[in-house]
């Protein structure tokens, strides 16, 4: 009998270890949600934030990005100091783009993880395997120095 409750607490932690949380909601997008929430307070219509992209892509390396009214308006090599073709901007994401790209790696990636910026709560780490048995489809996007502008024009 002893045995049995010193094994009950350990199956039940290993049960419930796959479990959502909050009515059906996985405990990621609970976080995405109120990072997704703080960032909307935020009312920033015009930012830029440096990325460092580690990936099998277009455009790995840091790079300076500038959003204007929920668009991408250009991105500029932070080593090279060369801007990318307008183009070619597609490649780069606004905040909300990057909250998109979480959600979806929640529902589909075989790994994800992402950290949120505590006082405005954009991502500031995504790191995504949608295969973890493929080679060269994970990603890692590192966001810092965001600055948002006065939305005046």
């Amino acid at each position: 009998m002893h045995g049995t409750l010193r094994i009950f607490p350990a199956l039940l932690l290993l049960l419930l270890g796959g479990c959502t949380l909050f009515g059906g909601f996985e405990a990621g997008e609970v976080d995405l949600g109120m990072a997704r929430q703080l960032w909307a307070r935020q009312g920033s219509e015009r930012y830029l934030y440096t990325v460092s992209r580690d990936c099998f892509c277009p455009y790995p390396g840091r790079f300076t990005v500038l959003v204007d009214r929920g668009s991408v308006t250009s991105a500029v090599s932070v080593d090279m100091g060369e801007a990318v073709p307008e183009e070619e901007l597609r490649v780069f994401s606004t905040i909300e783009e990057l909250f998109d790209l979480i959600a979806q790696a929640i529902r589909e990636a075989d790994f994800w993880e992402a950290s949120y910026n505590p006082d405005l709560g954009y991502p500031t780490l995504i790191v995504v395997d949608y295969d973890e048995k493929a080679v060269d489809d994970e990603f890692r996007y590192t966001i810092t120095e965001l600055r948002r502008f006065l939305n005046e024009r």
